[in-house]
């Protein structure tokens, strides 16, 4: 059952650059820096924060996992990098071709584990985790950010009608 639920995360997250390619076509650059309000990321810096996370979070805890016994896994400050990096100035379909580049990468990673690997621990935010649950909450994350994003362009369909 582990391994099916396993499959079906990789599957899932394999799914996500094509989504998101989905989601940008036709936005103009003003829709993609648009903010509803100041707490809530507009499609560019969801995008850049998923890129992110992609490469420093989710790609390096794996990366992590397998190579140290039960690790400490750092949380990344998403709000923090957004106004660090600039995300409402930078290049949103570079930064969808650098997170698609990683997302090739990472799945690579996951489609080759064995049962014993996607069951390796480490400590993330001080709590004992599993390979299999960080995946979970990989694909969880991007789901979030991807009904966010979805909103934000649902939003701008219906002000077009």
């Amino acid at each position: 059952m582990r391994e099916d639920q396993f499959g079906r995360f990789v599957e899932g997250l394999e799914g996500v650059p094509a989504k998101l390619q989905s989601l940008l076509n036709n936005v103009t650059e003003e829709q993609l820096r648009f903010k509803p309000d100041e707490n809530t990321f507009s499609l560019k810096e969801n995008l850049l924060h998923l890129r992110d996370l992609e490469i420093e979070g989710f790609g390096r805890r794996i990366r992590l996992m397998l190579a140290e016994d039960c690790p400490v896994l750092l949380d990344i400050d998403g709000d923090k990098l957004a106004r660090l990096r600039h995300y409402q100035n930078a290049d949103a379909f570079l930064a969808l071709k650098e997170f698609s580049q990683a997302r090739v990468a990472n799945l690579a990673y996951l489609r080759n584990m064995t049962g014993f690997q996607y069951h390796r621990r480490a400590i993330w935010n001080d709590q004992e985790v599993t390979l299999f649950q960080v995946a979970e909450r990989w694909l969880e994350h991007d789901q979030q950010h991807l009904k966010s994003m979805e909103q934000l362009v649902q939003g701008f369909q219906g002000a077009a009608a």
